[in-house]
Protein backbone atom coordinates (compact mmCIF):
# COMPACT_ATOMS: atom_id res chain seq x y z
CA UNK A 1 0.00 0.00 0.00
CA UNK A 2 2.49 2.34 0.81
CA UNK A 3 4.31 1.79 -2.22
CA UNK A 4 0.98 2.88 -4.55
CA UNK A 5 0.94 5.68 -2.40
CA UNK A 6 4.26 6.75 -3.33
CA UNK A 7 3.80 6.38 -6.33
CA UNK A 8 0.76 8.65 -6.47
CA UNK A 9 2.73 11.16 -4.75
CA UNK A 10 5.84 11.27 -6.93
CA UNK A 11 3.47 11.28 -10.20
CA UNK A 12 1.92 14.46 -8.33
CA UNK A 13 5.23 15.83 -7.30
CA UNK A 14 6.36 15.62 -11.01
CA UNK A 15 2.74 17.61 -11.79
CA UNK A 16 3.37 20.32 -9.54
CA UNK A 17 6.62 20.91 -8.57
CA UNK A 18 8.99 23.31 -9.86
CA UNK A 19 12.53 24.81 -9.28
CA UNK A 20 12.85 26.72 -11.93
CA UNK A 21 13.08 30.73 -11.53
CA UNK A 22 14.28 32.30 -8.65
CA UNK A 23 11.76 33.19 -6.00
CA UNK A 24 9.17 31.08 -8.28
CA UNK A 25 6.16 29.81 -5.73
CA UNK A 26 4.75 26.14 -6.00
CA UNK A 27 0.81 26.41 -6.60
CA UNK A 28 0.29 22.98 -6.68
CA UNK A 29 2.60 21.78 -3.66
CA UNK A 30 -0.99 21.75 -1.50
CA UNK A 31 -1.68 18.10 -3.55
CA UNK A 32 0.38 16.47 -0.78
CA UNK A 33 -1.69 17.23 1.66
CA UNK A 34 -4.10 14.89 0.44
CA UNK A 35 -1.88 11.93 1.07
CA UNK A 36 -2.74 9.10 2.99
CA UNK A 37 -0.10 8.78 5.69
CA UNK A 38 1.28 5.77 7.60
CA UNK A 39 1.44 6.04 11.13
CA UNK A 40 5.24 6.98 12.36
CA UNK A 41 7.17 5.47 14.95
CA UNK A 42 9.92 5.92 17.19
CA UNK A 43 11.75 3.60 16.41
CA UNK A 44 12.89 2.84 12.48
CA UNK A 45 14.20 -0.41 11.19
CA UNK A 46 17.48 0.27 9.35
CA UNK A 47 18.56 -1.33 5.48
CA UNK A 48 21.99 -1.23 4.48
CA UNK A 49 23.59 -0.86 1.12
CA UNK A 50 27.09 -0.59 -0.01
CA UNK A 51 27.91 1.28 -3.07
CA UNK A 52 30.32 -0.56 -5.03
CA UNK A 53 30.82 2.36 -7.61
CA UNK A 54 32.75 4.45 -5.59
CA UNK A 55 36.43 3.09 -4.04
CA UNK A 56 37.92 6.36 -2.85
CA UNK A 57 37.56 7.32 0.59
CA UNK A 58 37.67 11.33 2.00
CA UNK A 59 40.42 9.85 5.01
CA UNK A 60 42.78 13.10 5.39
CA UNK A 61 45.28 11.60 8.41
CA UNK A 62 47.84 14.02 10.22
CA UNK A 63 50.00 12.82 12.80
CA UNK A 64 51.94 14.05 15.68
CA UNK A 65 54.98 12.62 17.25
CA UNK A 66 56.02 12.52 20.70
CA UNK A 67 59.49 10.99 21.82
CA UNK A 68 60.34 10.64 25.62
CA UNK A 69 64.20 9.41 26.52
CA UNK A 70 65.34 8.46 29.71
CA UNK A 71 69.27 8.13 30.56
CA UNK A 72 71.21 6.50 33.28
CA UNK A 73 75.16 5.75 33.41
CA UNK A 74 74.48 2.35 31.80
CA UNK A 75 71.63 3.31 29.01
CA UNK A 76 69.17 5.37 27.18
CA UNK A 77 65.99 4.89 25.58
CA UNK A 78 63.38 6.25 23.45
CA UNK A 79 59.49 6.30 22.65
CA UNK A 80 57.64 7.22 19.77
CA UNK A 81 53.58 7.83 19.49
CA UNK A 82 51.73 8.89 16.43
CA UNK A 83 48.54 9.82 16.05
CA UNK A 84 46.16 9.34 12.94
CA UNK A 85 43.40 11.18 12.78
CA UNK A 86 40.17 10.34 9.94
CA UNK A 87 37.82 12.44 8.70
CA UNK A 88 35.60 9.90 7.25
CA UNK A 89 32.26 11.27 6.06
CA UNK A 90 28.30 11.01 6.90
CA UNK A 91 25.59 12.51 4.65
CA UNK A 92 21.91 12.58 4.74
CA UNK A 93 19.51 12.68 2.11
CA UNK A 94 15.92 12.13 1.22
CA UNK A 95 15.63 8.96 -1.12
CA UNK A 96 13.86 9.98 -4.43
CA UNK A 97 12.14 6.77 -5.15
CA UNK A 98 10.96 6.17 -1.65
CA UNK A 99 11.15 9.53 0.27
CA UNK A 100 12.56 8.11 2.90
CA UNK A 101 15.44 9.67 5.00
CA UNK A 102 18.66 7.99 4.54
CA UNK A 103 22.08 7.92 5.92
CA UNK A 104 25.60 6.90 3.98
CA UNK A 105 29.18 7.33 5.27
CA UNK A 106 32.46 6.06 3.40
CA UNK A 107 33.83 4.90 6.84
CA UNK A 108 34.80 1.47 5.10
CA UNK A 109 36.46 3.00 2.23
CA UNK A 110 33.55 2.85 -0.18
CA UNK A 111 29.97 4.58 0.48
CA UNK A 112 27.69 2.25 2.79
CA UNK A 113 23.66 3.46 2.66
CA UNK A 114 21.06 2.38 5.11
CA UNK A 115 17.39 3.99 5.61
CA UNK A 116 16.95 5.82 8.53
CA UNK A 117 12.83 6.23 8.76
CA UNK A 118 10.52 5.33 6.10
CA UNK A 119 7.94 5.46 8.64
CA UNK A 120 5.43 8.03 6.12
CA UNK A 121 4.61 8.43 2.73
CA UNK A 122 7.20 11.23 2.92
CA UNK A 123 9.83 11.93 4.88
CA UNK A 124 13.50 12.68 5.19
CA UNK A 125 13.27 16.49 3.48
CA UNK A 126 15.25 19.27 5.02
CA UNK A 127 17.43 17.10 6.88
CA UNK A 128 20.67 18.51 8.42
CA UNK A 129 23.27 16.59 10.14
CA UNK A 130 25.84 16.51 12.97
CA UNK A 131 28.23 14.46 14.31
CA UNK A 132 28.96 14.76 17.73
CA UNK A 133 32.55 13.74 19.86
CA UNK A 134 31.65 10.12 19.97
CA UNK A 135 31.07 10.12 16.13
CA UNK A 136 27.68 9.45 16.67
CA UNK A 137 25.33 11.24 13.97
CA UNK A 138 22.60 13.42 14.97
CA UNK A 139 19.93 14.43 12.05
CA UNK A 140 17.13 16.73 11.83
CA UNK A 141 14.36 16.69 9.15
CA UNK A 142 10.66 16.94 8.00
CA UNK A 143 7.79 14.11 7.91
CA UNK A 144 5.88 16.22 5.34
CA UNK A 145 3.08 13.72 5.11
CA UNK A 146 2.00 14.03 9.03
CA UNK A 147 3.71 17.40 8.95
CA UNK A 148 6.12 17.18 11.78
CA UNK A 149 9.74 18.52 12.57
CA UNK A 150 11.89 15.20 13.72
CA UNK A 151 15.11 13.89 14.98
CA UNK A 152 16.99 10.78 14.41
CA UNK A 153 20.57 9.57 16.06
CA UNK A 154 22.49 6.26 15.90
CA UNK A 155 24.07 6.67 19.46
CA UNK A 156 22.40 3.15 20.62
CA UNK A 157 23.84 1.10 17.60
CA UNK A 158 20.50 1.39 15.58
CA UNK A 159 18.81 4.46 14.16
CA UNK A 160 16.08 5.48 16.86
CA UNK A 161 13.76 8.48 16.12
CA UNK A 162 11.32 11.07 17.61
CA UNK A 163 8.88 13.96 17.15
CA UNK A 164 10.66 17.40 18.12
CA UNK A 165 6.71 19.12 17.27
CA UNK A 166 4.36 16.99 16.58
CA UNK A 167 1.94 19.47 14.82
CA UNK A 168 2.88 21.71 12.54
CA UNK A 169 -0.41 21.48 10.22
CA UNK A 170 -0.22 24.81 8.54
CA UNK A 171 3.07 23.85 6.50
CA UNK A 172 1.62 23.73 2.98
CA UNK A 173 5.08 23.01 1.03
CA UNK A 174 8.37 20.68 1.88
CA UNK A 175 10.23 23.56 1.44
CA UNK A 176 8.22 26.02 3.83
CA UNK A 177 10.10 25.56 6.86
CA UNK A 178 13.39 23.68 7.32
CA UNK A 179 15.91 21.86 9.88
CA UNK A 180 19.29 22.98 11.36
CA UNK A 181 20.83 21.19 14.06
CA UNK A 182 24.59 21.84 15.64
CA UNK A 183 26.45 20.74 18.45
CA UNK A 184 27.86 22.41 21.17
CA UNK A 185 30.91 21.71 23.37
CA UNK A 186 29.20 20.12 26.23
CA UNK A 187 27.32 17.27 24.09
CA UNK A 188 24.12 19.17 24.21
CA UNK A 189 21.47 18.96 21.01
CA UNK A 190 20.58 22.22 19.50
CA UNK A 191 17.82 22.14 16.33
CA UNK A 192 16.35 25.37 14.71
CA UNK A 193 13.43 25.00 12.85
CA UNK A 194 10.13 26.98 11.65
CA UNK A 195 6.61 26.73 12.91
CA UNK A 196 4.12 28.04 10.18
CA UNK A 197 1.34 30.30 11.87
CA UNK A 198 -2.11 30.43 10.10
CA UNK A 199 -0.78 32.63 6.86
CA UNK A 200 1.00 31.05 3.99
CA UNK A 201 4.27 32.91 4.44
CA UNK A 202 4.48 34.07 8.24
CA UNK A 203 5.91 32.18 10.90
CA UNK A 204 7.83 31.77 13.79
CA UNK A 205 11.92 30.36 15.01
CA UNK A 206 11.70 27.06 17.53
CA UNK A 207 15.08 26.10 19.23
CA UNK A 208 15.01 22.52 20.61
CA UNK A 209 17.46 22.09 23.07
CA UNK A 210 18.41 18.78 24.75
CA UNK A 211 19.16 14.77 23.99
CA UNK A 212 17.67 11.73 22.53
CA UNK A 213 14.17 11.21 24.32
CA UNK A 214 14.67 14.52 26.26
CA UNK A 215 14.45 18.28 23.94
CA UNK A 216 12.28 21.52 25.23
CA UNK A 217 11.27 23.49 22.25
CA UNK A 218 11.42 27.45 23.11
CA UNK A 219 10.41 30.32 20.74
CA UNK A 220 13.17 32.62 19.71
CA UNK A 221 11.06 34.86 17.68
CA UNK A 222 7.64 35.83 17.49
CA UNK A 223 4.50 34.01 15.74
CA UNK A 224 4.79 35.65 13.20
CA UNK A 225 8.12 37.54 12.60
CA UNK A 226 9.45 35.00 10.32
CA UNK A 227 9.41 35.35 6.38
CA UNK A 228 8.76 31.39 5.30
CA UNK A 229 7.50 31.09 1.49
CA UNK A 230 5.89 27.95 -0.05
CA UNK A 231 8.16 28.76 -3.14
CA UNK A 232 11.22 26.37 -3.93
CA UNK A 233 13.73 29.17 -3.45
CA UNK A 234 12.64 29.81 0.23
CA UNK A 235 15.90 30.57 2.13
CA UNK A 236 17.08 27.97 4.67
CA UNK A 237 17.23 29.23 7.58
CA UNK A 238 20.78 28.14 9.79
CA UNK A 239 22.72 27.91 13.18
CA UNK A 240 26.07 27.69 14.17
CA UNK A 241 27.48 27.39 17.48
CA UNK A 242 30.37 28.73 19.21
CA UNK A 243 32.85 28.47 21.55
CA UNK A 244 31.13 29.56 24.68
CA UNK A 245 28.21 27.38 23.04
CA UNK A 246 26.17 30.57 22.05
CA UNK A 247 23.88 30.03 18.75
CA UNK A 248 23.94 32.20 16.06
CA UNK A 249 21.49 32.39 13.77
CA UNK A 250 20.49 33.71 10.26
CA UNK A 251 16.96 34.15 8.60
CA UNK A 252 14.37 36.54 6.88
CA UNK A 253 12.25 38.50 8.94
CA UNK A 254 8.84 38.90 7.55
CA UNK A 255 8.83 42.56 8.46
CA UNK A 256 11.39 43.69 6.09
CA UNK A 257 11.72 40.31 3.77
CA UNK A 258 15.55 41.08 4.35
CA UNK A 259 18.55 39.36 5.53
CA UNK A 260 17.92 39.03 9.71
CA UNK A 261 20.04 37.37 12.51
CA UNK A 262 19.59 36.64 16.39
CA UNK A 263 21.57 34.60 18.75
CA UNK A 264 21.52 33.78 22.06
CA UNK A 265 21.36 30.37 24.26
CA UNK A 266 18.34 28.39 25.19
CA UNK A 267 15.66 30.45 26.05
CA UNK A 268 17.88 33.77 26.03
CA UNK A 269 17.98 35.15 23.21
CA UNK A 270 18.98 38.53 21.99
CA UNK A 271 16.67 41.05 19.45
CA UNK A 272 16.64 41.01 16.10
CA UNK A 273 19.37 42.71 13.96
CA UNK A 274 18.26 43.97 10.98
CA UNK A 275 20.58 43.02 8.25
CA UNK A 276 17.82 43.71 5.09
CA UNK A 277 20.36 46.53 3.92
CA UNK A 278 22.82 43.99 2.63
CA UNK A 279 19.83 41.92 1.07
CA UNK A 280 16.10 41.75 0.84
CA UNK A 281 14.45 38.22 -0.07
CA UNK A 282 17.64 36.39 -0.28
CA UNK A 283 16.91 33.01 -2.20
CA UNK A 284 17.60 29.18 -1.73
CA UNK A 285 19.81 28.94 1.72
CA UNK A 286 21.56 30.91 4.10
CA UNK A 287 24.93 29.72 5.95
CA UNK A 288 26.57 31.41 9.14
CA UNK A 289 29.89 30.60 10.78
CA UNK A 290 31.47 31.96 13.61
CA UNK A 291 35.38 32.63 13.78
CA UNK A 292 37.96 32.10 16.91
CA UNK A 293 36.70 34.99 18.71
CA UNK A 294 33.04 34.02 17.74
CA UNK A 295 32.19 36.61 15.68
CA UNK A 296 29.58 35.47 12.83
CA UNK A 297 30.00 35.73 9.02
CA UNK A 298 26.54 35.16 7.15
CA UNK A 299 26.09 33.98 3.35
CA UNK A 300 23.30 34.62 0.97
CA UNK A 301 22.05 34.57 -2.41
CA UNK A 302 20.36 37.06 -4.63
CA UNK A 303 19.72 37.32 -8.20
CA UNK A 304 23.02 35.44 -9.24
CA UNK A 305 25.05 36.98 -6.80
CA UNK A 306 26.60 35.35 -3.77
CA UNK A 307 26.09 37.87 -1.07
CA UNK A 308 28.10 38.40 2.45
CA UNK A 309 26.86 40.03 5.96
CA UNK A 310 30.44 40.22 7.95
CA UNK A 311 30.98 40.81 11.99
CA UNK A 312 34.18 39.64 12.08
CA UNK A 313 35.62 43.39 11.85
CA UNK A 314 33.51 44.03 14.67
CA UNK A 315 30.51 45.58 13.34
CA UNK A 316 28.35 44.76 10.53
CA UNK A 317 28.75 45.32 7.36
CA UNK A 318 27.70 43.86 3.99
CA UNK A 319 28.04 43.42 0.21
CA UNK A 320 28.55 41.29 -3.01
CA UNK A 321 31.03 38.30 -2.45
CA UNK A 322 31.06 36.91 -6.09
CA UNK A 323 29.15 38.68 -8.44
CA UNK A 324 26.94 37.65 -10.97
CA UNK A 325 30.01 35.33 -12.88
CA UNK A 326 28.47 32.60 -10.68
CA UNK A 327 25.13 31.75 -9.40
CA UNK A 328 26.04 31.43 -5.58
CA UNK A 329 23.33 29.17 -4.66
CA UNK A 330 22.81 26.61 -1.77
CA UNK A 331 26.80 28.38 -0.31
CA UNK A 332 28.86 26.67 2.78
CA UNK A 333 31.13 28.80 4.66
CA UNK A 334 33.43 28.15 7.67
CA UNK A 335 36.59 29.98 9.16
CA UNK A 336 40.00 27.70 8.70
CA UNK A 337 41.81 27.15 11.72
CA UNK A 338 43.76 30.49 10.52
CA UNK A 339 40.38 31.94 10.57
CA UNK A 340 40.45 32.42 6.60
CA UNK A 341 37.19 32.32 5.47
CA UNK A 342 36.16 29.45 3.38
CA UNK A 343 32.99 28.96 0.99
CA UNK A 344 31.90 26.59 -2.09
CA UNK A 345 28.51 27.34 -3.85
CA UNK A 346 26.70 26.18 -7.20
CA UNK A 347 27.80 27.57 -10.25
CA UNK A 348 24.86 28.53 -12.22
CA UNK A 349 23.26 24.98 -11.68
CA UNK A 350 26.05 23.49 -13.92
CA UNK A 351 28.96 23.18 -10.56
CA UNK A 352 30.65 23.83 -7.79
CA UNK A 353 33.66 26.74 -7.08
CA UNK A 354 34.70 28.38 -4.15
CA UNK A 355 36.06 31.46 -2.73
CA UNK A 356 38.12 32.46 -0.03
CA UNK A 357 38.60 35.70 2.05
CA UNK A 358 41.31 36.73 4.32
CA UNK A 359 40.67 36.82 8.25
CA UNK A 360 40.29 41.02 8.18
CA UNK A 361 39.09 41.19 4.83
CA UNK A 362 35.86 41.25 3.32
CA UNK A 363 37.07 41.13 -0.22
CA UNK A 364 36.66 38.01 -1.45
CA UNK A 365 38.96 35.52 -4.54
CA UNK A 366 36.90 33.01 -6.32
CA UNK A 367 39.30 30.23 -7.05
CA UNK A 368 39.91 28.99 -10.41
CA UNK A 369 39.03 24.89 -9.90
CA UNK A 370 35.66 23.97 -10.94
CA UNK A 371 33.51 20.75 -10.29
CA UNK A 372 31.42 20.64 -13.53
CA UNK A 373 27.94 18.48 -13.70
CA UNK A 374 24.19 19.88 -12.97
CA UNK A 375 24.78 20.35 -9.38
CA UNK A 376 22.40 21.75 -6.38
CA UNK A 377 21.45 21.12 -3.06
CA UNK A 378 25.05 21.27 -1.26
CA UNK A 379 26.11 20.83 2.10
CA UNK A 380 29.38 21.15 3.44
CA UNK A 381 31.67 21.30 6.47
CA UNK A 382 35.25 21.58 7.40
CA UNK A 383 37.45 19.13 9.23
CA UNK A 384 40.11 19.68 11.56
CA UNK A 385 42.75 19.74 8.34
CA UNK A 386 41.16 22.73 7.04
CA UNK A 387 39.21 20.48 4.14
CA UNK A 388 35.90 21.04 2.86
CA UNK A 389 33.67 18.05 3.24
CA UNK A 390 30.57 18.70 0.42
CA UNK A 391 27.76 16.82 -0.45
CA UNK A 392 25.21 17.53 -3.39
CA UNK A 393 22.31 16.91 -5.47
CA UNK A 394 22.22 16.51 -8.93
CA UNK A 395 19.09 15.68 -10.59
CA UNK A 396 18.76 12.02 -9.57
CA UNK A 397 22.42 11.63 -8.13
CA UNK A 398 23.92 12.27 -4.93
CA UNK A 399 27.77 12.85 -4.67
CA UNK A 400 30.53 13.84 -2.40
CA UNK A 401 33.61 15.80 -3.55
CA UNK A 402 36.08 17.44 -0.69
CA UNK A 403 38.61 20.60 -1.60
CA UNK A 404 41.22 22.20 0.49
CA UNK A 405 42.19 26.25 -0.33
CA UNK A 406 44.59 26.39 -3.42
CA UNK A 407 43.78 22.46 -4.28
CA UNK A 408 41.62 21.13 -6.92
CA UNK A 409 38.45 19.65 -6.14
CA UNK A 410 38.57 15.70 -5.62
CA UNK A 411 37.12 13.74 -8.33
CA UNK A 412 33.33 13.37 -7.55
CA UNK A 413 32.35 9.66 -6.11
CA UNK A 414 28.19 9.10 -6.56
CA UNK A 415 26.64 8.20 -2.79
CA UNK A 416 23.36 7.22 -4.75
CA UNK A 417 22.56 6.37 -8.14
CA UNK A 418 19.02 7.02 -9.07
CA UNK A 419 16.69 7.90 -11.87
CA UNK A 420 16.00 11.19 -12.21
CA UNK A 421 12.63 11.84 -11.00
CA UNK A 422 11.88 14.79 -13.65
CA UNK A 423 9.34 16.36 -10.82
CA UNK A 424 10.99 19.78 -10.36
CA UNK A 425 11.75 19.18 -7.00
CA UNK A 426 14.94 20.20 -5.01
CA UNK A 427 16.70 17.66 -3.29
CA UNK A 428 18.65 18.79 -0.40
CA UNK A 429 21.88 16.86 1.17
CA UNK A 430 23.77 17.42 4.51
CA UNK A 431 27.63 16.17 5.81
CA UNK A 432 29.46 16.60 8.74
CA UNK A 433 32.74 14.37 9.34
CA UNK A 434 33.99 12.43 12.32
CA UNK A 435 37.10 14.09 14.96
CA UNK A 436 36.07 17.66 13.36
CA UNK A 437 37.87 18.79 16.57
CA UNK A 438 34.93 20.51 17.20
CA UNK A 439 33.45 22.17 14.32
CA UNK A 440 29.78 22.23 13.69
CA UNK A 441 27.84 21.72 10.32
CA UNK A 442 26.87 25.45 8.77
CA UNK A 443 24.23 24.81 6.49
CA UNK A 444 20.79 23.15 7.04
Amino acid sequence: MKILQKALLLSMLSAGFSCGEEGEEDSNVEALEDAETTESSTSSTSSTTSTSTTSTTSDTATSSTTSTSSSSASSTSSTSTTTTVSYHAHVCYTDITNSNLMHATNRTGSWVTETVDSSAALTGYQCSLAVDASNNVHISYLDYTNKRIMYATNTTGSWVTEVIEATNSNISSIYQTSTSIAIDSSGTIHIIYGHMSSTSTEGSLRHASGSAGSFTSYDMTGSNDVYMSAGSSNPRFTVAIDSSNTLHVAYVARSTLGLAYRSGTANSYGSETDLSSVVTIPQYRLAVAVNSSNLPLILSHKSSTLIYADRTGGSWSGGTAISTTTSGRFPTVDFTSSDVKFSVYEKVASGMRSATAAASSTSWTQESDTVSGSLQGTGGVLDGADTMHICGYGYGDYFYTSKAIGSDFTSMEYIKNDTDPSNGVIYTCDIGVENAEGRSNTIP
